[in-house]
């Protein structure tokens, strides 16, 4: 039951699904990271991580969970930063060049675009 209520109303901002990976973003742009302190997965980067493996692992999936963050380009250093992050980093799940810039989201879209 605590892992339940640790993640209910979990929301992931972004997935992206290939055939061998699922990619978990979150998108931040004016607001922080936020902690909710009574639960035992305090933090939300956390918890979607934690979510999405469970999710694979119901059903019987071996795709790899690949957690990133998207920011503003002037915020990143902050962002790399937080406990969560620099929690996920120590951990192995969370790689420091998956924290992105809205600017790198632009060059991928629009190369993207320019290939199509």
């Amino acid at each position: 039951e605590d892992l339940f209520s640790n993640l209910s109303k979990t929301e992931i901002d972004i997935v992206i699904e290939t055939p061998m990976h699922l990619f978990i973003g979150e998108a931040k742009h004016e607001s922080k990271f936020k902690g909710e302190g009574k639960l035992v997965l305090v933090h939300q980067l956390v918890r979607q991580y934690v979510m999405a493996k469970i999710l694979l692992d119901l059903i019987h999936c071996d795709k790899q969970v690949v957690p990133f963050v998207v920011g503003d380009a002037d915020k990143l250093a902050s962002l790399e930063n937080t406990v969560q992050a620099k929690f996920m980093i120590c951990q192995g799940w969370l790689k420091k060049t998956n924290i992105l810039s809205w600017d790198c989201i632009d060059e991928i879209a629009n190369s993207a675009s320019t290939t199509s």
